[in-house]
Order: C-alpha cells, then structure tokens, then sequence
C-alpha cells in the first residue's frame, strides 16, 4: 500500500463535504440499524428520500426478499420515501438512472457480492455516479460490501457468492472505487467465516503474505460488525453501538508477526450520536492522520503476536 500524499491534490479521497457511515456490517433491520438512522438524521430532515442500491444482492431470491424487507424497515418502520435504484433483472436508462441519484438525500449501499456489484457499477456507469453524489455531499450509507466499494481494495467473502451451497470457498480481494487508499476487511469481528474462525484471523494472515511478497511491512483496517466509519466535514471518527466493538488498524511483517491496534479516532455510542449529530460532524482526525497510522508502525501496539499462532 502506497498511502503517502497520494490523498492530496487528486479527483479521488473523501472531501470535506462529503457525509459517509461506512458499517462493517451486521443485521441492517435489527443490530445495524441504529447506525442507518444515525445517516438519515445526518440529512437534517424529518423525511430524507432514500434510494436503496441493492447491486451485490446477485441472487433473485435474495434481491427480492432484500427489496421487500429494506422498503418496509424505510417506509413503514421508520417513516421516509424509499425507492429502488433497479429491479433484479432490468437497470433504468442512464437519464433514469441520473433522476434516481439527483432526487435522493440519501443512498444506502447493500451487502453482499462486491465482485458483482463492481462489475455492473462499471457497466453501467453506477460507480461514476456514486462518486459524484459523494462529492455533493449527499449521505452515503454503506453496510459490508457497501462499504469495502469505497476503498482502494477490500477483503471479500464475493466467492462464497459464486460457488454451489456446500462447496469450499477463500477470501479474494477485490479493487473498489478507490477513494479510500488502504485494503479494508468488513466483518472484522464475525464468525460467518468457512471454519469458523473470527474473520479478523484470516485476514492477518492474508496481509502476512502480502508482506512476504512485497518485503515490507502490509498494513490493513479492520471495522467490526455493528461499528461504522463516520466522514464528515473532512474528519474521520467511529460510531459503535457496544464498546467492545471497534476499528482496528492492522499491520504484518514478513517474519510472520503481526500488529493490533485501535484506530486512533474519536469513538462516539450510537446513543449520543443520534440524540445530537451535528455534535459528530465537525469532531474527528483529519485523513492525514488516518493515513499516518496506515503507514507507520503502532508505537504502542494492543496485540502482539505471530500470525502463525493463530493459524494453526
């Protein structure tokens, strides 16, 4: 990862105005919704239209079951106007699909098949887009993959999309929309995983053999389940629903050592967030800061050991 400057003085990074909750994922009607309605009361409106983009959702069953269940927890639970970016099969003209965006005060960004949803954004100039509705300052919500397409590069669970039920499968990366430079893994915390060991684990060691490759020391984030990356006002900060939940900044060298730290940032409860957001929005680290502790050894680091010891 080449993090230095490259944020500065260039069409890609997070601006200042730009409102994004990045959540490491969870359960977006029940553990993670607190987190989404702290996005739509970033709006500053009692009602803020939401569009639902629900690309990586690349099976039919599931898209509809997301699609009905996602419009209600909008509409009926929470009370705003909802609408669909695109149907499972069809996707709008391109003056459609700009009227969708246009009309939105908020976009919420689906889990699932980042590898699939990737491609289709390309194909369909969704990734520009989203780019530029970011840059207005509308609120981005991302929940999972919704939130590994920001970055540079993500640590994907994409293959267990794409294989028959029961088959084996292994994480992938997968390049994002590039605005975040470092590689991120979503469901840092979960089990979901294909031994069930915590995500967290396979991901040290995946840095561990980047670093084996490159001869350098590989750093990575880390966003718990139920935790999200808050950007506002060009600051970044994190909003969790527990305290034992975090955003971990991850770094591994070549011997096989590994280090674990919480990314140093403002942590606020999604209890006082929601009671007062305009206290969250101008209260964080810069992203020269960000990107400092991405790119420099923890000075004093919370975990300590050999990716080994956790991988046997």
């Amino acid at each position: 990862m080449s993090t230095k400057n490259k944020h500065k003085n260039e069409p890609f990074g997070i601006p200042p105005q730009a409102n994004m909750v990045l959540i490491g994922g969870g359960l977006y009607a029940s553990t993670a919704r607190p987190l989404i309605e702290f996005g739509l009361a970033l709006s500053g409106k009692n009602a803020p239209n939401v569009l639902l983009i629900p690309t990586a959702k690349d099976k039919e069953s599931t898209f509809a079951t997301f699609s009905l269940k996602a419009q209600h927890m909008y509409r009926e639970d929470i009370g705003t106007p909802v609408d669909m970016l695109h149907s499972y099969t069809d996707m709008p003209s391109t003056k459609d699909l700009q009227e969708k965006f246009d009309k939105a005060d908020v976009l919420y960004i689906a889990g699932g098949n980042t590898h699939y949803a990737m491609n289709q954004w390309k194909k369909h100039g969704i990734d520009g887009l989203l780019t530029q509705a970011m840059r207005q300052g509308k609120i981005i919500i991302g929940d999972s993959a919704g939130t590994l397409a920001w970055f540079n590069d993500g640590f994907s669970d994409a293959e267990s999309y794409e294989v028959k039920k029961g088959t084996g499968w292994g994480y992938i990366e997968i390049h994002g929309l590039g605005h975040i430079d470092t590689i991120v893994c979503p469901h840092f915390s979960s089990t979901q995983t294909p031994d069930g060991r915590v995500r967290s684990e396979y991901f040290k060691e995946y840095l561990r053999l980047k670093s084996e490759k490159s001869g350098s020391i590989e750093f990575g984030l880390g966003i718990d389940n139920d935790v999200a990356l808050v950007a506002t006002g060009g600051l970044v900060k994190v909003l969790r629903t527990s305290l034992d939940l975090d955003i971990h900044i991850v770094s591994s060298g070549a011997d096989g050592t590994y280090t674990q730290s919480p990314l140093n940032a403002p942590k606020f409860s999604i209890a006082e967030a929601y009671r007062n957001p305009d206290k969250l929005r101008n209260k964080g680290i810069t992203w020269e800061d960000f990107y400092l502790q991405l790119s420099e050894p923890v000075k004093n680091p919370q975990v300590v050991a050999s990716v080994s010891s956790i991988t046997s």
